[in-house]
C-alpha cells in the first residue's frame, strides 16, 4: 500500500531554529543599524535638541521594522506559494503517471554516473515511499526539497527582531547625552555592533572571525555611504 504523500507546509514548519533565520537575523540587523544611524545622524546634523532626534530614531526604528517585517512575510508567503503549486503538480503526476516518474529516476540516475545493477537496488526502493519519491523528484527537477520551505510568519518575527533590538544602539545614546556626545557614541556603539555581528556570525559559517566582522563592517560602510552620496545629490 502506499504511503501518504508529505503534508509540505506541516514539515516546513519543522525548521524552527535561530540557525535557520541566520540571513534574516543578519539582514534585519544591519539594516537596523545602517539605515537607523544615517537617520539620527542626518536629523542630529539639522538640530540642537537630543530629545527630537529621539523621536525621530523611535518612530523610525518602528516605521523600519514593521515595514520589513510586512514584506519579508509577504515575500516569503508567495515564494512558498509557487513552489507548493509545483509540488503539488509533480504529487499529482507520481500519483496518475508513477511509470512515467519511474523512467526519469532511471534517466536521473544514469546521467549520476550509477549503473543498471545499481539502479535496481535504488529505484525500486525510492518507488515503494511515497514521501522519499517525492523528495527525489522535486529535488532533481525544481531544485527544493518539500522539508526545506521556509515558515514565513517565523522569518517576519526573527527580522523585526533583530531590526528593533539593533537599532537600539544609534538611537539610545539620544536618550542618555546631549546631542554632540549622543552623536558620537550612537556611531561608535553602531560600528562596534556590526563587526560583533559579523564575527559572530561565525558561531554557524566556521569562517575566521576578524575576517567576517571586517566584511560586516565593509559593506555596511559602503552601504551607509552610498545612502549618504545619494542624499548629497538630492540635496543639490
Amino acid at each position: 500500500m502506499q504511503e501518504e504523500a508529505p503534508n509540505v507546509m506541516e514539515r516546513a514548519s519543522e525548521d524552527t531554529g535561530p540557525a535557520g533565520a541566520i540571513r534574516e537575523l543578519i539582514f534585519g540587523a544591519e539594516d537596523g543599524l545602517v539605515s537607523i544611524l544615517g537617520l539620527v545622524t542626518g536629523v542630529a546634523a539639522g538640530t540642537a535638541s537630543a530629545s527630537f532626534v529621539l523621536l525621530a530614531g523611535v518612530a523610525g526604528a518602528l516605521s523600519g521594522a514593521v515595514s520589513m517585517a510586512a514584506g519579508t512575510y509577504l515575500g516569503v508567503k508567495s515564494q512558498i506559494e509557487v513552489l507548493k503549486r509545483h509540488l503539488d503538480q509533480e504529487e499529482k503526476s507520481i500519483s496518475e503517471h508513477p511509470e512515467h516518474e519511474r523512467a526519469e529516476l532511471v534517466n536521473y540516475y544514469r546521467r549520476r554516473g550509477f549503473n543498471r545493477r545499481e539502479r535496481h537496488v535504488i529505484i525500486p526502493a525510492i518507488m515503494r515511499n511515497s514521501e522519499l519519491l517525492m523528495e527525489e523528484m522535486a529535488a532533481h527537477e525544481y531544485g527544493i526539497s518539500p522539508t526545506q520551505l521556509e515558515n514565513p510568519l517565523q522569518r517576519a518575527v526573527w527580522i523585526l527582531i533583530a531590526y528593533i533590538i539593533m537599532s537600539a544602539f544609534p538611537v539610545l545614546p539620544y536618550a542618555l547625552f546631549g546631542r554632540e556626545t549622543a552623536l558620537a557614541v550612537s556611531l561608535t556603539g553602531t560600528v562596534l555592533a556590526l563587526f560583533t555581528i559579523g564575527a559572530l556570525k561565525t558561531l554557524y559559517t566556521g569562517r575566521s572571525w576578524l575576517r567576517s566582522g571586517l566584511e560586516m563592517l565593509f559593506v555596511a560602510a559602503l552601504a551607509g555611504m552610498a545612502g549618504y552620496l545619494a542624499g548629497i545629490f538630492a540635496a543639490v
